[in-house]
Parts: C-alpha cells; structure tokens; sequence
C-alpha cells in the first residue's frame, strides 16, 4: 500500500489518516494489530526503559528527559486507547460521512480543495520530518 497516492476519491472523509492508521495496525481486528504492538515493544525498548535506567548527569538534563518522557507517554497513550475506542471511533466517520453527504452538493469543491492540500501538505510534512 502506497501511502501518498494520488487521492482516487477527493470527497473521501480522512483519507490520509485512516491510510496511516490502518498501516500502523489501528483495526478493529485484533488479528491486524501486530504492527501495533511491534511500535509498543519498539517504543518501551527504545525510548521508555533508557529513561527510566540511564542516569542523568546534570539537573536540566533529567528535566529535558522527563519532558521528553511525558510528550512520548501523552502521544503513545492515544495509539493505546484507540483500538480500544474503535467503535466510537467508527461511529464518528459515519457522521462524517454523512455529514459530507449531505453537503456535498452546495460545498463539493470547498470539499475537494480542502482534501487535496491537506493532503498535499501532509505528504510534504512527512518527506521533511524524514529528511531531516
């Protein structure tokens, strides 16, 4: 799967994230999710245990750490509890989808504009946050 492929369908609610997401193994198919748990291990092995282990030398260096620390435990949390929330989680984009139903006729192209750059702009986010 080719993540940033041109968008087949421009009126499709949440492409993109529902792409990644379904490529980090956020499914409701607990069959699906190794991938998921492959980033669990990953991230405990390489960022949580040497946090907690490696000691610090000096005072703003532990304090660095544990801000770190807390961004990455505030992000993971939420890779964490959405497998768990899928339903909820589905019933929200079949509001949106109907919600984009409905107003498809009067805002099509705001609609397409709009999935189109955020898109455009995601795909270039990610080829910099990798280049860098």
């Amino acid at each position: 799967m080719v993540v940033f492929d041109p968008l087949d369908d421009p009126l499709k609610v949440l492409p993109l994230p529902l792409k990644l997401l379904a490529l980090l193994g956020v499914n409701k198919n607990p069959s699906e999710r190794f991938r998921l748990y492959a980033i669990y291990i990953y991230l405990w092995v390489a960022m949580f245990i040497p946090k907690l282990c490696l000691g610090y030398e000096t005072i703003p260096q532990c304090f660095r750490s544990i801000a770190e620390g807390m961004f990455s435990f505030n992000t993971t949390v939420t890779f964490i509890m959405l497998p768990l929330k899928m339903d909820n989680f589905e019933g929200l984009l079949q509001n949106l989808q109907r919600f984009t139903q409905i107003v498809q006729e009067d805002y099509k192209q705001i609609l397409i504009s709009l999935n189109t750059t955020i898109h455009k702009f995601t795909k270039y986010y990610f080829i910099f946050t990798n280049g860098i």
